[in-house]
């Protein structure tokens, strides 16, 4: 199993310093990923208890990982999109291509939670399809109404191209089906072994009736952990396919977070890391 941090960009990690320090004792310890919310402004009061603080600082995802980048080495930087995106393809493909020249094809996107809830009126699918045109073709082409393309270049191209990983997140049945037939990975919020056991059970029922393209490649599956779960529950979890566990940044200070991932790495990779690429 791999482990990733969600939050880098926010709380105490929007200082630089902490946000890289942090960056560089995660690939240090063993986490594969960083992972970024896409937040531009947080709503109050805070609609659940695992949302953050309506006064908590969250820098831009992008700034945050561009300078990210240039001081960590090989830990995957998952680019959090925020609501709205599909309204400008340019701008998210130009923002996914740009992490991954600058780290060296390390980018990763991550779609707003309810970015396939509209889904039907071709918006969201034209705007994926604008994406990997801009990423992977030589002549960018989208024939459509809400994110026509001619005429244009976009360099430079990501490093991995049109197979720069998206990653669908939500529970819903609309972001399962887009998991299944748009996405590379799905972020499953999970609050305890039942809830992902019944989400990992609507994909495998989704994974029946959709025909999932061959390009995509087989989907990857990371749980967003609420809270640290038991040995005993992240041994289920693996058994139930989760590939990774991505646990979410605490609102503490610098010394404490990286008492936080200290503690995480003592606790679980031992037994559960993957090596292969951690």
């Amino acid at each position: 199993m791999h482990f990733g941090l969600y939050g880098i960009n926010q709380g105490a990690a929007a200082d630089p310093e902490v946000a890289v320090g942090l960056a560089q004792l995660a690939e240090a310890l063993g986490f594969d990923s960083l992972w970024t919310a896409g937040d531009l402004a947080l709503p109050d009061p805070k609609p659940h208890p695992q949302a953050a603080a309506p006064a908590t600082p969250v820098v831009h995802p992008a700034l945050c990982l561009g300078a990210l980048a240039e001081h960590t080495d090989h830990i995957l930087l998952v680019l959090g999109a925020s609501e709205g995106c599909a309204r400008d393809a340019l701008l998210w493909a130009k923002l996914g291509a740009s992490l991954d020249h600058w780290s060296e094809g390390r980018g990763q996107l991550l779609l707003p939670p309810g970015f396939f809830a509209a889904a039907g009126q071709g918006l969201e699918e034209e705007w994926l399809e604008a994406l990997r045109s801009l990423w992977g073709s030589d002549v960018p082409t989208v024939e459509g109404r809400f994110h026509p393309l001619n005429n244009l270049q976009a360099a430079p191209r990501p490093i991995q191209g049109a197979r720069l990983p998206l990653w669908i997140q939500g529970r819903s049945a609309a972001a399962v089906r887009g998991a299944v037939q748009a996405g590379q990975g799905w972020l499953c919020p999970g609050e305890d072994l039942e809830t992902v056991a019944e989400a990992l059970a609507m994909l495998t029922e989704e994974e029946a009736r959709s025909e999932r393209p061959t390009a995509l490649g087989i989907l990857e599956v990371s749980l967003l952990a609420s809270a640290l779960p038991s040995p005993e529950d992240l041994e289920a979890y693996e058994e139930l396919g989760i590939d990774r566990l991505v646990l979410r940044l605490p609102p503490d200070q610098a010394p404490v977070l990286e008492a936080f991932l200290e503690d995480v790495a003592e606790a679980y990779f031992d037994d559960f890391l993957d090596e292969t690429e951690g």
